[in-house]
């Protein structure tokens, strides 16, 4: 059961910190949205692709610049794989103040 419910509680508790501070910042947050692997026992992988562009359509709304990340699969794979690290690095890399994974 915490297999599942500790992904669940970070994708929805770590984009409700970033509207935090969206809400009271006195700049635009620059944010990165990467790709979401989906694990299900349907097709479910279009999933992967639309949670992203719900996220960044909401922390739009809420005064964010989205950085559209200049990657391929076999890099963002690359990246995930090497873990958080290498993954603020490349937010940073990128110019963004949060990377949503």
């Amino acid at each position: 059961m915490s297999k599942y419910l500790n992904p669940l509680l970070i994708g929805i508790l770590f984009p409700m910190s970033v509207f935090w501070n969206l809400a009271y910042a006195d700049e635009p947050v620059k944010v990165v949205v990467l790709p979401f692997n989906i694990n299900a026992l349907n097709e479910l992988s279009y999933l992967g692709l639309e949670i992203p562009k719900v996220i960044g359509d909401h922390l739009r709304q809420d005064g964010a610049i989205l950085i559209k990340a200049s990657i391929d699969l076999d890099g963002l794979e690359y990246i995930l794989g090497k873990g958080e690290e290498a993954i603020q690095a490349f937010g940073l890399q990128n110019g963004a103040d949060y990377v949503i994974w």
